[in-house]
């Protein structure tokens, strides 16, 4: 009788979702390309919503023109495009998919073949090499990676929460990652909070970036006997700024990410911590207020 009682609670459950879409998970499709030229090694990781409804139709557009923007920089070119936008249907999953694995493999190969090809060159002309070196040199030159990576992080009731970024080396010392962060969307209506918090919000926020980024760095402050300021990479005015990236919510939280470099040396790593909703409610634009629900 409990085993036909759960039976009814969850089919009751899944009429509710039905009829309000906003609280039902986004369904989703998955997406892994991966292969290899000369010079270079290409990785896509990418998780999409299906267009079931207004909603979730809209965040997929965003997310296509987040991606886009990701696979069509590949050669490092700034804003330059290495290839134009996929200009047929969105919702045709197999074309959409096959156009920017084909395209961006065709960019990569184009840009690191020249790239490398010069490198080479540089090689054999030396004069402090030996023949057996310039060998060991060219064929062991080092390429160009690009793993693209777009997955959910978090969904609630009233909102979505998709990360896009990239790990990109082209033959330096150490690669690094760039790209558009943690996007937030509003499951309501399927629109990004473009921004989190009020203008000039970084100061009196001080006290509560300090306390995360204390955190973050905590075991290595133990580990050498050093302050937090030892460890940071600060402007000016000493103030520790708001992250680049946009945060995230996660329960009662939300989520800091900084990037290399933003806020503290290469071997740092990306600093990260939560801060409580309820602490950090204040400084929210109304937007992110109401996209979060809490």
């Amino acid at each position: 009788m409990k085993k036909l009682f759960l039976l009814g609670v969850a089919a009751a459950l899944a009429m509710l979702a039905s009829c309000n879409p906003s609280k039902a998970p986004l369904k989703m499709e998955v997406r892994h390309f991966a292969d290899t030229s000369a010079y270079a090694r290409i990785n896509m990781d990418v998780e999409l919503p299906l267009a079931a409804n207004k909603t979730s139709a809209a965040i997929r557009a965003t997310l296509l023109d987040v991606m886009d923007h990701a696979l069509s920089h590949v050669s490092n070119s700034g804003e330059e495009r290495d290839f134009n936008r996929y200009d047929g249907d969105i919702n045709d999953s197999d074309a959409l998919f096959s156009y920017y694995e084909k395209k961006a493999l065709e960019a990569i190969t184009v840009a690191s073949d020249r790239d490398c090809g010069e490198r080479v060159l540089d090689i054999y002309a030396s004069e402090t090499l030996s023949d057996s070196e310039k060998d060991y040199y060219a064929k062991n030159i080092s390429g160009w990676d690009h793993e693209y990576t777009l997955r959910k992080l978090e969904e609630s009731d009233s909102y979505v929460v998709f990360d896009s970024q990239s790990y990109v080396s082209y033959g330096g010392a150490h690669g690094g990652i760039i790209g558009e962060g943690p996007v937030t969307f509003s499951k309501k209506d399927g629109h990004p909070v473009l921004g989190f918090f009020e203008p000039d919000s970084k100061e009196p926020m001080q006290k509560l970036l300090r306390e995360g980024m204390q955190r973050y760095f905590q075991s290595r402050i133990d580990e050498v006997g050093l302050e937090l300021d030892a460890f940071l990479s600060l402007p000016e005015d000493g103030l520790i700024p708001l992250p680049a990236w946009n945060p995230y919510p996660v329960a009662d939280s939300l989520h800091f990410v900084y990037q290399q470099y933003e806020v503290a040396p290469y071997a740092s790593g990306m600093p990260e911590f939560s801060l409580p909703l309820n602490k950090v409610r204040g400084y929210l634009i109304d937007d992110a207020r109401k996209v979060i629900g809490r």
